[in-house]
């Protein structure tokens, strides 16, 4: 055969090999037959949590695959998207996978065979944050007394993953309102009476928000409290007008008081009304009552603490005497003692019932007071009274009478000079003698009366 034939005859048989493909009636040749195929193939698998931080990992069963593999290739892909994300054996799950599942696709390998793609794996778990293990709750700490503060707080050394970050929320017992945030709540006027509780809320990286259970109740929140320090005295004297004033010395209070309120009462504890101030007069109702101060003592955020004074002696009223006889003549002169007085204090004296200024006096260092007045010679005859006055309030008197004519005329002798008696006496001596001389006359010369 010549070889033009020849070549007309190829390129009909490649002609007709050609169109044969064209109709299906012969199949054509590929690379894989050439170099053979895996059978018995399956599906590899991927485990892991999803947790982000830690990985997947793939692997493929290769028993009953022939021929046996001697390479085994994966890759990553994101069930969302269907992206690839990787290859490897193993796959990290990051936060970029939160939310999705991955699936793996293995390539085989071996001498002589064509590579084979498996189908994918079953989906993995969904990536997601870890979970906080192992949490405690909450502690509060503090006395709940106005102006000191709460403290929260949380042992993180068993938790896992380790936390990044703790915050606090404060919350009131009584309406479970939130109170505020951060590690310390000072405790307000506005909290008095109901305990507060707290709740951590803590995060990580690779982790989900964990809010803790609330704490157990702190302490109450309550005022504070005095430490107290001196007792209320009592100064002054305890006698009709006189004045006790109470005082307190808060030097050594804790916390220094800002306000002291004092009521008096009665040693029996009956409250004496309107007697409200530190001072309290002697005035007559409260002549032989013994009284005493009750302060209450005050400062801010603070419990009022109530204290009283010792009790005052018995309050008495002065004694006045008239000095010898109470019975006097006008123009005459009496002493007055008294005593149970204020100390150096000026009286006025004045005589009673019309009024009339006998003087002043002024009381010993003691409480006494001793003087002598003169009654006004104009005075009529009868009852009177020397009354002891302070700042025009009597404060004592005596009963006096004031003789009539006939009292005067022997408190008028009484009262004569004892010149003047002894020339009463001659002269009374002389007329005596000279009416005996008469007498004796008149019988010697027979005179009858």
């Amino acid at each position: 055969m010549t070889p033009r034939s020849r070549a007309r005859r190829t390129a009909g048989a490649l002609a007709a090999l050609a169109l044969s493909v064209l109709l299906g009636l012969v199949a054509p040749v590929s690379a894989a037959n050439a170099a053979g195929e895996f059978s018995n193939v399956g599906s590899p698998t991927v485990a892991g949590s999803g947790v982000v931080g830690t990985s997947f990992s793939a692997s493929f069963d290769t028993t009953g695959v022939t021929p046996t593999p001697t390479g085994v290739d994966y890759t990553w892909y994101r069930v969302d998207t269907n992206a690839q994300i990787g290859t490897g054996a193993t796959l990290e799950a990051t936060t970029a996978l939160l939310g999705t599942p991955v699936y793996v696709i293995a390539t085989l390998s071996a001498p002589d065979t064509g590579n084979y793609v498996t189908l994918n794996s079953a989906f993995s778990n969904t990536v997601r944050l870890a979970e906080f293990a192992g949490v405690p709750q909450p502690t509060v700490v503090g006395s709940g007394v106005i102006g000191t503060s709460f403290s929260a707080s949380i042992d993180t050394s068993g938790i896992t993953p380790s936390p990044d970050d703790v915050e606090f929320t404060w919350y009131r017992v009584d309406t479970n309102a939130e109170m505020g945030t951060g590690a310390s709540l000072t405790a307000t006027v506005d909290l008095l009476g109901t305990p507060v509780y707290v709740i951590a809320t803590l995060t990580a990286p690779t982790a989900s928000t964990y809010v803790t259970l609330n704490s157990p109740f702190s302490n109450t929140v309550r005022l504070g409290s005095f430490i107290p320090g001196d007792h209320p005295q009592l100064s002054g004297e305890f006698t009709l007008a006189g004045t006790l004033t109470a005082t307190l010395d808060s030097s050594s209070w804790s916390p220094s008081p800002t306000a002291v309120d004092w009521q008096w009462y009665l040693e029996d504890g009956t409250e004496i009304t309107g007697a409200t101030g530190s001072s309290l007069a002697m005035t007559r109702s409260l002549v032989g009552e013994v009284v005493y101060a009750v302060a209450t003592v005050q400062a801010a955020n603070t419990q009022s603490y109530v204290i009283a004074t010792a009790p005052s002696g018995r309050i008495a009223e002065p004694t006045v005497s008239a000095g010898g006889s109470s019975t006097v003549a006008p123009g005459a002169t009496i002493d007055v003692n008294v005593w149970g007085l204020l100390f150096s204090t000026e009286y006025e004296l004045e005589l009673q019932s019309t009024p009339v200024p006998l003087g002043s006096a002024t009381s010993n260092a003691d409480g006494t007071l001793s003087t002598t007045v003169t009654i006004p010679a104009d005075t009529p005859a009868g009852a009177h009274r020397i009354v002891l006055l302070l700042d025009g309030v009597e404060v004592g008197a005596v009963d006096i009478t004031v003789a009539g004519e006939e009292a005067e005329l022997a408190a008028t002798g009484s009262s004569v000079e004892p010149s003047q008696l002894a020339s009463l006496a001659i002269a009374v001596l002389i007329a005596g003698v000279a009416a005996l001389g008469w007498r004796g006359r008149r019988e010697r010369l027979g005179l009858s009366r």
